[in-house]
């Protein structure tokens, strides 16, 4: 009968819903969830976990649904359905989780029954959430941030969820490949009270178990000092379970078998093994608690397996215990208990400053590689970070619709899986790579929703007009745009997400043309034309019809938007009346109408055509700067066909457009020296009047405009010097040149005209009656005085500190055309052998090959062209001027100081024959023009530094990895096969000289290229570098390397900073906390740089290097920082992966291409300034125009800032974000320097938007700090106190910020009426208009 009754009751249990029967408990979560521990007794805690990638050999969604199991066995959507499981059939048992992100996933497609009785797990503190980011982020690759956004978000839906109960206490980093010190202090600011990790440097954890220095109290921060501080502690075995205690579908250990009737029967046998493990792990650590994790890579897919055989474990560990008196007490915990239970023993901590990198696992593998690998992912990765904050800001300032914030949460998802670290770190495998990028590429499509939106509510003024931009993004990064490369009418839209003006540099990259932009209020910009580099251009992966870039300054006030009108300029036809035309504008004022009321561009509407001006001596370098490609005598094999085909169209210019008008007189001889010079005069400048044509028929882009070779200046200055005797000659009534006066000339010295004949046309191209044979001997008698300068050509480069001599004979010329021009013989080369085969050991030019002939050889025409231009820098001067005899002697151009007083630029002087100089206010760069090393680096005063950059590799060891000897570079590991890097070989050197940038560029082989570039006023060099395809026919993987090298006398000791916040010490060869053997010392000297490296001496002169993404750096040789770029390897470390890091695209290595900023000094500042507006610079939104008239668009509101002030001297709006009916707001000090206080008014910070109450929130905002208390521990050197952290919601809107800090409000708000800026007049901004062509 007691049965029955039994029977019953159990039975009417069951008609109470267990959700009702277990939320009596509810209130017990957190912390009040723990078990009690046992005083005096070695408290064991079994912490039941599963560590689920979001991505690494599968994709985020084949991890999740379980697909492609042929990788790996894993679906996270069986772990949690599983877990749930069996958690409520025992409410002993514990489990913890960690990755919002699978989470959130599996969370929204439970039945509303399921998500109760997670709601009740959660409530009761068995269902634990540890970390409760979207994902366990990287510490190495990742930036402040965007780790503090992907915080935000997964606390945010965590809080939102299960309210209090849903709150992490701990950080759970468990498998990140080291540490950082900035994230430690994030965590600290965030409210966490510890932080758990599994990997650290072998080394460091061998020194840590034997000193009982497993935890420790860690210092984020030395400017914050106590505040910063979290208990931090290292698991004994990683994250894994006892070896034999695996009890997963996974493992292959034993069960516990607890039926002694069983042969299997091995409860005896197993229960001591697990006693022993826990009790040598209690030996290494300070308090009788040990935490034993029994989980692993994407266990409990199948969680009865652990449950059944944790709860016999936990069960016969406690009986055996019991029994032999062992003081040992078992039982289901968590992360948060441990804690609970380590700080009521209340031990003394040791206290560490620095971080833990670099990680080592053994003497051969330090993980160091990742720092670098897949480095256009870790651009792309910052690239979506300021997409995500720009979105975040434009949503709140435009006041947009709430349905927008549903793609705006889209992005912080992706931007949260991108954090993770197998994602921004660049070791998954590379169908996941695509995955990641596929996923952020979506989510910024998505989301550019916003910035449509909010532009076009903005710049039309009316949120109700129909949008009239469709606002694209480019990649930029290749020089691609779909917009301005197809649209001869656009707008520019750039944004300023940053609370503080700036000035930076826009590039924009157009096809061949002329282009013209109109600031905001019609304002011609001043602009630069550049071409694009061949590196550039040939990349694979650029599909692209863009040519060149139009580069401009621009400075922009916070948080603002400023918008150009791009137009395309087509060349205006020739006036009628050129010779009546005044072409002194700047003295007769008739370019430009001076009415007030009109802008520059309608002023250029209604303006006559420009005719060219006449040839004056003192005009050359402007009736130069046309459109024709003189770009074909430079030496790029790729692009022969085109350069010969634009050479052809050059030459055959003379023919089509000047015809002879005195046939009589050429045909009788009847003119005169004179006449002739005019006449090859104009041969050689009707080529400037007509604009050069490529296989589109698109105007040719001409590099006179921005910067000249060697070659081509030569070229230039001898036209220059046939142009000029037109200066003091007769034109006469005869306009057109004529041809036939080249014809009937003696035919004994037809050397030089050989030369003639390439200017002229080649003999397939000239009218018939001209001889095919040029002769010299019209030059060589009766001529004029007032032309003897023409010819004096070696007199010129005599002396270059002397004028020309217009005094000596062209006498000259006949002995020297005798005794020194010797005719080169032919090549003995099939004629259509491949350029690159062409023998260049004979440096002498062949003359003959220049000639027309039945089977031409393009390549060899250009090589032989070269080589004459080359010739003329061969001339040795010695201290007197006198000139040595050489083999060829090719008339000299110009002398340097004539050339200088030519140049654009005139204070960038040539200092001799084989250096240039070539920089801005700032700085200048002494550059072997030959070689293209960069000498030194010259300052305002006129002091002066080595200097040089130049790029190198490693090769990547490639091994079995079956020992540590054999150990392979790969994703993870940097192993290269010798300490001494290669240095790449110059190829070419170019020079872009303009008033806005002026840029030395080096091709280098192989695979390399670096731009240095010079922006106006700007006191840092951009340095712009091209690696890849990286090649590997040699069976070698590469490693690249940058090194900026200088004579600055660091001592072994370098900066980096730490997630691109704080900044780090390192030395050489050292370990702050423990003695460093280092087998592998380039590996082993490297860290992780998110923005900035910087080396000093002891006058605080340093030069600092920021990044515009992760790399790894170091500086292995006193003087130097290197830099590691690119990776191509083609071993697998063994760590994993499974492939080798061995990235292509489009059937080729993949091209990375980059820019770093450089900055060289006598300074303290740590740059966090200019850090930042590298980490975020503008934002570039691209619409087509074509239907938009220029009158409409300047009628529109072009221009906008959101703020009424720049933010306070070190004050960053790091967050502005939409939060339900509330906005969320985070603002850092970045000074580092805790008395750097400033005060920021919050109530009149925005122009539109009225603040009218604010509540202080922990860093990651799903906690008040009101209430917070800190805890306290007891360290080595004594107990420091805490106070709670005072808050509440409060009224004062004017809030301190000290040095260092970042402080979090919720903020409720209005949006108020702002009133519009008004354009300012024509009449009111004639004195800003800056009236330039760009060309």
């Amino acid at each position: 009968m007691q049965y029955v009754l039994l029977l019953l009751c159990v039975g009417g249990a069951h008609l109470v819903p267990l959700e009702q029967l277990y939320l009596t408990n509810s209130e017990k979560c957190g912390y009040d969830s723990c078990q009690a521990t046992s005083p005096g007794m070695l408290n064991v805690h079994i912490v039941p976990h599963t560590h689920d990638d979001v991505g690494w050999l599968k994709t985020v969604d084949q991890y999740y649904y379980g697909s492609r199991n042929n990788i790996q066995k894993a679906g996270v959507q069986y772990i949690l359905d599983s877990v749930v499981k069996e958690l409520w059939e025992s409410p002993k048992r514990r489990f913890i989780y960690v990755e919002t992100a699978f989470f959130w996933k599996w969370w929204v497609r439970q039945p509303p029954s399921v998500q109760q009785k997670v709601r009740v797990l959660i409530a009761q503190g068995r269902l634990q959430m540890v970390g409760g980011a979207w994902s366990m982020n990287d510490e190495a690759a990742s930036h402040y941030q965007s780790t503090i956004d992907q915080f935000t978000w997964g606390l945010r839906k965590l809080n939102d969820t299960f309210g209090q109960c849903g709150w992490p206490h701990v950080g759970w980093q468990i498998d990140p490949f080291g540490h950082s010190r900035e994230f430690a202090n994030l965590l600290s600011m965030m409210g966490y009270d510890g932080l758990f990790l599994g990997r650290i440097d072998y080394q460091d954890k061998r020194a840590r178990l034997l000193g009982k220095n497993m935890e420790m109290l860690w210092r984020g921060d030395d400017v914050l000092g106590k505040s910063s501080d979290i208990f931090t502690g290292v698991l004994y075995n990683t994250y894994s379970p006892p070896p034999g205690f695996c009890f997963d579908v996974l493992c292959s250990d034993e069960p516990i078998i607890d039926d002694a009737t069983s042969p299997l029967y091995n409860v005896e046998t197993k229960i001591p093994v697990f006693l022993d493990y826990v009790k040598n792990q209690a030996r290494y650590y300070k308090t009788q608690n040990v935490i034993v994790t029994m989980g692993g890579d994407f266990t409990y897919q199948d969680a009865s397996m652990w449950y059944i055989n944790l709860d016999k474990l936990i069960k016969y560990s406690n009986l055996k215990a019991a029994r032999d008196g062992l003081n040992i007490s078992v039982f289901y915990s968590t992360p948060n208990c441990y804690l609970k239970s380590v700080k009521e023993a209340n031990p003394t901590l040791p206290t560490k400053k620095d971080d833990f990198f670099p990680y080592a696992s053994d003497p051969t593998a330090y993980w160091t590689g990742y720092f670098t690998s897949r480095p256009t992912t870790k651009f792309f990765e910052r690239e979506g970070n300021n997409y995500l904050q720009t979105m975040k800001q434009l949503q709140v300032l435009a006041d947009l619709d709430k349905h927008n914030e549903f793609v705006l949460n889209e992005l912080k998802s992706a931007m949260g899986v991108m954090q993770h670290h197998d994602a921004i770190t660049g070791t998954e495998k590379q169908h996941v790579t695509h995955d990641y990028e596929r996923l952020l590429n979506q989510a910024i499509d998505d989301a550019f929703i916003i910035a449509k939106q909010a532009f076009n509510k903005m710049i039309l003024k009316d949120s109700m007009r129909k949008p009239m931009f469709d606002f694209q993004r480019c990649h930029l990064n290749e020089s691609s745009c779909q917009v301005s490369e197809n649209s001869d009418n656009f707008v520019v839209t750039v944004y300023n997400p940053l609370g503080w003006s700036v000035k930076e540099p826009i590039r924009i990259p157009v096809p061949a043309g002329t282009f013209e932009v109109f600031g905001p209020y019609g304002t011609i910009m001043k602009t630069q034309m550049v071409p694009l580099a061949a590196k550039v251009k040939n990349i694979p992966t650029r599909v692209s019809k863009a040519t060149q870039e139009i580069v401009f300054l621009t400075e922009l006030k916070p948080l603002s938007y400023r918008s150009f009108y791009i137009k395309k300029r087509l060349r205006p036809k020739r006036s009628a009346k050129q010779g009546s035309y005044d072409y002194y504008p700047s003295i007769n004022q008739n370019i430009w109408s001076n009415d007030p009321s009109k802008t520059d561009y309608e002023k250029y509407l209604t303006t006559e055509s420009i005719p060219d001006p006449p040839v004056y001596l003192e005009d050359i370098p402007n009736i130069y700067d046309k459109d024709v490609n003189f770009d074909v005598l430079k030496t790029n094999a790729n692009d022969k066909e085109h350069k010969m085909l634009d050479l052809e169209k050059i030459l055959d210019n003379r023919k089509k457009i000047y015809k002879t008008t005195n046939d009589h007189e050429t045909k009788d001889g009847s003119h005169d020296n004179d006449q002739k010079n005019i006449d090859f005069e104009k041969i050689l400048v009707a080529n400037r009047q007509k604009i050069g044509k490529n296989n589109n028929n698109d105007p040719v882009f001409d590099p006179f405009k921005t910067g000249l070779s060697d070659n081509d200046q030569k070229m230039l200055e001898l036209e220059k010097i046939l142009v000029e005797n037109s200066k003091k000659i007769d034109n006469t009534n005869n306009k057109e040149p004529i041809y036939d006066i080249l014809k009937d000339m003696p035919h004994d010295n037809k050397h030089l005209f050989d030369f003639e004949k390439i200017t002229i046309d080649d003999k397939q191209k000239i009218d018939t009656k001209i001889t095919n044979e040029p002769t010299y001997d019209i030059l060589k008698d009766g001529l004029r005085d007032n032309n003897k300068k023409l010819l004096n050509f070696e007199k010129m480069t005599a002396d270059d500190s002397k004028k020309i001599d217009k005094s000596n004979s062209f006498d000259i010329l006949k002995d020297e055309l005798q005794n020194n021009y010797q005719k080169v013989p032919d090549y003995e080369k099939n004629p259509f052998d491949d350029r690159k085969k062409t023998d260049k050991s004979n440096n002498e030019p062949n003359l003959d090959v220049l000639k027309g002939g039945p089977h031409d050889n393009d390549n060899q025409k250009i090589l032989e062209l070269e080589k004459i231009l080359v010739h003329n820098s061969n001339k040795k001067v010695d201290s007197k001027g006198s000139t040595e005899p050489r083999p060829f002697n090719y008339p000299s151009m110009f002398s340097n100081e004539e050339l200088r007083m030519l140049a654009d630029e005139p204070h960038h002087a040539v200092k001799d024959e084989d250096e240039i100089i070539i920089g801005n206010q700032h700085f200048k760069l002494e550059v072997n023009r030959a070689t293209g090393i960069i000498k030194k680096i010259i300052f305002p005063d006129n002091s002066r530094t080595n200097f040089s950059i130049n790029m190198y590799y490693y090769i990547g060891t490639c091994g079995d990895n079956h020992d540590t000897a054999h150990r392979a570079s790969g994703a993870y590991i940097f192993r290269p096969s010798s300490n001494v890097p290669i240095k790449l070989e110059t190829l070419n050197t170019d020079i872009i000289k303009g008033d806005i940038v002026q840029e030395i560029r080096l091709d280098l082989s192989p695979a390399g290229y670096l731009d240095v570039k010079f922006y106006d006023n700007q006191n840092y060099l951009e340095v712009e570098w091209v690696v890849g395809p990286i090649p590997i026919l040699d069976d070698t993987g590469k490693e690249y390397i940058i090194k900026y090298e200088t004579h600055i006398a660091n001592k072994g000791k370098f900066y980096t900073d730490s997630n691109g916040r704080q900044i780090l010490e390192r030395c050489r060869d050292h370990r702050p906390q423990w003695n460093v053997s280092l087998q592998e010392p380039i590996p082993g000297n490297y860290y992780p740089v998110a923005n900035q490296i910087y080396i000093k001496n002891s006058r605080d002169f340093r030069m600092s290097v920021l990044t515009d993404r992760s790399q790894g750096g170091s500086s292995m040789i006193d003087g130097e920082i290197e830099l590691m770029l690119h990776r191509r390897l083609l071993c697998d470390d063994a760590f994993g992966v499974g492939e080798a890091l061995n990235e292509t695209a489009k059937d080729k290595g993949l091209v990375a291409r980059g820019k770093h900023r450089v900055y060289l000094g006598i300074s303290k500042d740590n740059l966090k300034k200019q850090v930042v507006e590298m980490h975020q610079p503008p934002i570039l939104l691209f619409a087509d125009a074509t239907n938009i008239k220029y009158d409409d668009w300047f009628a529109m509101h072009n221009e906008f800032s959101w703020l009424e002030r720049d933010l306070p001297k070190g004050i960053h709006l790091l967050t502005l974000e939409p939060w339900d009916s509330q906005l969320l707001i985070r603002l850092e000090n970045y000074y580092n320097d805790k008395n750097a206080s400033a005060e920021v008014n919050l109530q009149d910070l925005f122009k539109n938007i009225r603040i009218l109450a604010i509540e202080e929130m922990l860093l990651a905002g799903h906690r008040p700090v009101e209430g917070y208390k800190k805890w306290t521990w007891k360290k080595d050197g004594g107990k420091e106190k805490t106070d709670s952290v005072k808050g509440g919601k409060t009224n004062n809107l004017i809030v301190t910020i000290k040095g260092k800090e970042i402080k979090t409000y919720l903020a409720d708000f209005e949006i108020r009426e702002h009133s519009t800026q008004v354009k300012a007049t024509s009449l009111g901004m004639l004195g800003r208009y800056e009236v330039t062509t760009v060309v």
